[in-house]
C-alpha cells in the first residue's frame, strides 16, 4: 500500500536531497549514505536509499556525483540551493 501526500497523491520511493549554501564561498560536502538512510523513517524509503543508491544527480544541471565507498561528495556554489535526485 502506498502512502499519500497532503493532496491525496501516491508518494513514490524517490528521494530528493536539498542542499543550501548560505555562505559567500563554495562549500564541499561529503555525505555518508548509510548514515543518511538510517536517519530516514524506517520502511520503504530508508531501505531504498540504503540499498539502491549509486549516485546523486543535480536535478537542475544533470551533473552526477557517484557513490564511492559509501560516500557522495558534492560542492555547492556560494549563495545557492541545489536539488539532487538519488539514483
Amino acid at each position: 500500500m502506498f502512502e499519500r501526500d497532503y493532496f491525496g497523491r501516491e508518494i513514490g520511493s524517490d528521494a530528493v536531497l536539498t542542499v543550501i549554501n548560505p555562505a559567500n564561498a563554495p562549500h564541499r560536502i561529503v555525505l555518508d549514505m548509510g548514515e543518511v538512510a538510517e536517519s530516514l523513517p524506517r520502511g520503504r524509503l530508508g531501505e531504498a536509499v540504503l540499498e539502491d543508491t549509486q549516485a546523486v544527480v543535480n536535478l537542475m544541471t544533470g551533473q552526477e556525483a557517484p557513490l564511492t565507498k559509501g560516500l557522495i561528495e558534492i560542492t555547492i556554489p556560494p549563495l545557492r540551493a541545489e536539488f539532487f535526485g538519488v539514483v
